[in-house]
């Protein structure tokens, strides 16, 4: 998802985008997406070093699966899929460690290519699919309060009155479960909406700052010769 959220393939990883035609090009964050990534950064960040790895990667699939059940081709396609979004949109050039500067960089950069903007929405989709086929743990195609709470829980988010909040929201015709494409949905809202009223904004729980700046900034520019 334009450097986040995409289980991008090697090919299409592997080829850069053209460089812009003007020659200084912003790209910059807004507060709110800026508070957005940083929740999900944070989520990601299992072992809370303050730094993503392959191995906060890893961690994410084993917890999410970590039920009895759980469909052992879903395992291998959620480790695959993280894998590449692990090598290809997060550790670019190779980086064993990627640092919340880092990786809001890599964010606001992606920006910079706005006719890349329908791809990278579309590749949210199969990511997706497959956390919420992970969710749906008795495989009826819809997503309960119950499996959701679960779902957070094991992602390390344990704020029950945030998480039911954000479940009715994203349940938008109110029938009490979530869709796929409800879930689709979200999740695109969450990586690239900057509407802050919408409930998937908190789709991985509060998103108010802890213990970084609210005045942090992400600014990219590249400058022509």
């Amino acid at each position: 998802m334009g450097g986040v959220c995409s289980s991008s393939t090697k090919g299409a990883s592997a080829a850069q985008p053209a460089a812009p035609n003007k020659s200084v090009v912003p790209a910059v964050l807004s507060p709110l997406m800026i508070k957005k990534l940083t929740r999900w950064f944070e989520v990601v960040d299992v072992d809370k070093n303050g730094s993503l790895t392959h191995s906060d990667f890893v961690a994410v699939v084993a917890n999410i699966t970590a039920y009895p059940g759980c469909p052992k081709a879903l395992k291998q396609e959620l480790s695959e899929g993280f894998d590449n979004w692990w090598k290809y949109e997060v550790s670019q050039g190779g980086a064993t460690h990627v640092s919340l500067d880092t990786f809001l960089a890599q964010a606001a950069m992606s920006r910079c290519y706005p006719e890349n903007l329908p791809n990278s929405i579309k590749s949210v989709a199969p990511t997706a699919s497959l956390l919420f086929q992970a969710m749906d743990r008795n495989q009826n195609g819809t997503i309960t309060l119950e499996e959701f709470a679960l779902f957070h829980e094991s992602m390390g988010i344990y704020d029950a009155a945030s998480t039911k909040l954000t479940f009715t929201a994203i349940d938008v015709n109110k029938n009490g479960t979530i869709s796929l494409q409800e879930y689709i949905s979200a999740c695109i809202e969450f990586f690239f909406g900057e509407n802050a009223q919408n409930g998937a904004t908190y789709l991985y729980g509060p998103i108010e700052p802890k213990s970084w700046d609210l005045c942090r900034t992400a600014t990219i520019c590249f400058r022509g010769n």
